[in-house]
């Protein structure tokens, strides 16, 4: 989690430097790898990584048969 959190941290700096608002650009936080074990709570990440209250979203999964093939 604290990568995840020096990263967004990161990305508002750098915006920042660059004379961008985060709260005026286009951002969406996507919830990825949900199918790993012992992964946070959807709730405890949205917690700790928006920065702004605005809807996160899970990914939906890409189910293409050549995706499935073992």
């Amino acid at each position: 989690m604290d990568a995840n959190v020096e990263a967004l941290d990161n990305l508002m700096s750098n915006l920042k430097e660059h004379g961008y608002d985060f709260n005026k650009i286009p951002y969406v936080l996507q919830l990825n790898k949900r199918d790993l074990p012992n992964i946070l709570s959807t709730e405890a990440l949205s917690k700790e990584l928006r920065k702004r209250m605005k809807p996160s979203s899970r990914p939906l999964p890409f189910r293409a048969p050549e995706c499935l093939r073992r």
